[in-house]
């Protein structure tokens, strides 16, 4: 779906990932773009711990392909499995049918206390009602384009998850 920029965003949208044309961007549409898997049933978000996230690394790899940055993304993801046992790391996958279609990886127990002073959030947030404890870096998330209309779903079940 193309719609002028001014037009009001139909229900559609919301299922839908915006692209913006890369070579004029004051043009006046926006184009809309949605694949029918993306609306498939059985989107879900599950952490990957022990050897079943060991079997979802090798489900990432063949999501990825075989370049030396997905390689990397892949020793990460394994990396962040790992660290779930000592409490330093956790990694999350995003399926759907049973396939793996995307991940995100984080450090665990950030040191919170600059976060709260250089972002101010005790203005927003009551801090002491919070666990110190209870905060994590994102550090790599990768979903299928297909599925980007899901990110902050993805994203509020990895929160929920740890």
């Amino acid at each position: 779906i193309s719609l002028h920029t001014a037009a009001p965003e139909l229900p559609l949208v919301d299922i839908a990932t915006t692209r913006v044309s890369a070579k004029d961007q004051d043009q006046d549409h926006t184009l809309h773009l949605a694949h029918r898997a993306g609306q498939l049933p059985g989107f879900a978000v599950r952490l990957a711990a022990g050897d079943g996230g060991h079997l979802d690394a090798e489900a990432i790899s063949e999501m990825l392909g075989d370049d030396a940055d997905a390689r990397a993304n892949v020793r990460s993801f394994r990396a962040c499995v790992d660290g779930y046992r000592n409490g330093t790391h956790a990694a999350v996958v995003a399926t759907c049918e049973d396939q793996v279609v995307g991940f995100a990886t984080f450090t665990l127990n950030v040191e919170v206390d600059p976060l709260i002073s250089c972002f101010q959030l005790d203005d927003y947030v009551d801090v002491d009602a919070h666990r110190k404890d209870g905060y994590a870096d994102l550090e790599e998330c990768v979903l299928n384009p297909i599925f980007s209309h899901k990110r902050a779903f993805m994203m509020t079940e990895a929160m929920r998850l740890l």
